[in-house]
């Protein structure tokens, strides 16, 4: 995902054809993968949106990236990555999946 190595697996929740600037995704990443680190721009440079996001640990633990910072995550944990600032997050365990439910804002 993202470039990322391993296996993710993406469930992302849908609201019919209804607009909606709200989307909503779970990821379970496999012991070992991650989701590679990527960035969204407001002006949408690279194409893959003009997203803030909200990353919540629901199981597993790993680390995420956002800007310069790595941090240790677990469940229970939201991290809020703004616009312009890479980010990504790899699951470090070796046999736990790490879930994540991730809403991300249309800018």
């Amino acid at each position: 995902m993202r470039g990322g190595a391993g296996s993710v697996l993406i469930r992302r929740y849908r609201f019919g054809e209804a607009p909606s600037p709200a989307n909503f995704v779970c990821l379970e990443i496999s012991p070992g993968s991650e989701e590679g680190i990527h960035t969204h721009f407001k002006d949408d440079r690279n194409g893959t949106g003009a997203y803030d996001e909200f990353y919540y640990i629901v199981a597993g633990s790993g680390v995420m990236t956002v800007g310069n910072s790595s941090v240790v995550v677990q469940p229970g944990d939201g991290i809020h990555v703004p616009l312009d600032l890479p980010r990504g997050i790899k699951n470090m365990h070796s046999t736990e999946v790490l879930k994540v439910f991730l809403t991300f804002i249309a800018r």
